[in-house]
């Protein structure tokens, strides 16, 4: 059972997201103990001392994190994880402590503003339906969107949303550096369609290292999805260089068909 005032220890509590969850916790009226490299109390001090500890560190170092501190924390209290990649981290909180066991996964940066609609979190069961829903009450409570989902069906999604995205960007960065024009001249002649593609190369860049390389390599389904990419542009490719029109117009047809009728009544105004 979580106590309606529970005690919240964020290992990583300094970091951005880490921060984030801080904030809305500590704004339904949480007490939160922010632990980073820094501070003078120690993660192993929190987990033992908390009715609900969260784990936002980088992806590399979440599992031994996990493996030190998931022993000490008690069997009715909370753990979880804010990682981006969820089936490894969720195996290891259920393996190394007896407590509840929820996986989080914020679909968006710690500045986030929403927008059309809520800001969406993935969630993730793991053990225990006190704890699932104290989260989930607090998450809704401020107006998120929450989804449930199995940690590996959400790595096989964040395999193309992050991966395989975030990817094609790097990819075509490196191109850009390449092409032996100035920077500036990309920004002086961007259209409306080519400036968001410069805007998300440098939101890209401007991530942690970390961050970046975890998303990457810390999800096992990336690389399949990644070679999917490549093999797409391999076939748009060959249907440039065999100037065919017809084949041209089919790829057009298959996805226009793919993704939906609005993409089909543009082409057609």
């Amino acid at each position: 059972m979580i106590p309606d005032r529970a005690h919240v220890a964020i290992i990583g509590g300094t970091g951005r997201m880490g921060a984030w969850l801080a904030g809305l916790l500590e704004g339904s009226g949480h007490p939160v103990l922010k632990v980073g490299r820094r501070t003078r109390i120690r993660p192993e001090e929190a987990a033992r001392s908390c009715d609900v500890v969260v784990i936002s560190v980088p992806l590399e170092k979440a599992v031994p994190v996990i493996e030190r501190i998931g022993p000490l924390i008690r069997e009715r209290a909370l753990l979880m994880d804010l990682t981006s990649v969820k089936l490894a981290p969720m195996k290891a909180m259920l393996h190394h402590s007896r407590s509840q066991v929820v996986g989080l996964h914020p679909l968006f940066g710690p500045n986030a503003i929403a927008g059309e609609g809520p800001l969406t979190v993935a969630v993730c069961p793991g053990r225990g339906e006190t704890g699932l829903c104290w989260i989930r009450d607090r998450l809704q409570g401020e107006g998120y969107c929450v989804r449930e989902i199995d940690p590996a069906e959400h790595d096989r999604i964040m395999g193309v949303v992050q991966g395989a995205n975030h990817f094609a960007t790097l990819a075509f960065a490196l191109f850009l550096r390449r092409s032996g024009f100035p920077l500036d001249v990309f920004e002086t002649w961007s259209t409306p369609a080519f400036r968001p593609v410069l805007e998300r190369i440098h939101a890209l860049l401007s991530q942690p290292d970390d961050l970046v390389k975890g998303l990457l390599r810390g999800n096992s389904a990336v690389l399949p999805f990644v070679a999917q990419y490549r093999q797409a542009v391999e076939d748009v490719e060959e249907t440039l260089v065999r100037q065919s029109h017809q084949g041209f117009q089919d790829v057009l047809d298959q996805l226009g068909k793919r993704f939906g009728d609005r993409v089909m009544a543009r082409r057609k105004s």
